[in-house]
């Protein structure tokens, strides 16, 4: 059994970031961790996301393309390169990778999270400080920093206390007045087939 009083550090990352260099991967006892998101939530998330943070908001919705606008992201191929990091993963390390669905781990917090990582996981990480910005302590680039600060789309993480239930069913989008473009229902639909290889509970 792992002694949980030694100290632990938590890593958060893209998928895509890391697949090409696991080998840079720390040799120590790690816990990997795939929290996994429905495509249409996703996706629309990441279009907005683009659209503000590349300075893109005089273009309309509809007419935003990610494969135009961002092409340095590996947007149609998301879901295929976290399938197979997490394949890959399961093979090469110790422990069994643990994949939780970002909708049952909101709505369902402790039940999930709490049971799959243990002790690992104390109360006292799930709330926080909100009359503190968060963004003022973030680690990272400066133009990351500065260009977060720059847009909205943290504006409500940012003074939260606490994660929130999902606001709908899984597979709601975050603005309901905002609809799939073709090209992010054909990403959407092309991300399924991983989505279920990874978490069966989406087939049903």
């Amino acid at each position: 059994m792992p002694d949980h009083k030694k100290r632990f550090v938590f890593v958060k990352d893209q998928s895509y970031a890391i697949a090409n260099h696991l080998e840079s991967l720390p040799n120590v006892l790690s816990h990997h961790t795939f929290l996994i998101r429905h495509p249409l939530e996703m996706y629309m998330s990441c279009q907005e996301s683009a659209r503000k943070r590349l300075n893109f908001d005089g273009v309309p919705w509809e007419e935003f393309r990610l494969d135009r606008e961002a092409p340095f992201l590996p947007s149609r191929d998301y879901y295929k390169i976290y399938y197979e990091l997490w394949k890959q993963l399961s093979r090469e390390t110790e422990s069994e990778a643990i994949i939780l669905d970002s909708h049952d781990f909101c709505s369902q917090l402790y039940r999930n999270g709490l049971r799959s990582w243990g002790s690992l996981l104390k109360k006292s990480y799930l709330e926080w400080d909100g009359s503190d910005n968060v963004i003022q302590h973030w680690k990272g680039s400066a133009d990351f920093v500065y260009l977060e600060t720059q847009t909205s789309l943290f504006q409500v993480a940012s003074k939260s206390s606490r994660f929130r239930p999902p606001p709908g069913p899984r597979g709601t989008p975050f603005n309901l007045e905002l609809k799939p473009t073709p090209e992010l229902t054909e990403y959407v639909e092309g991300a399924m087939p991983f989505c279920g290889k990874m978490y069966e509970k989406w087939l049903h």
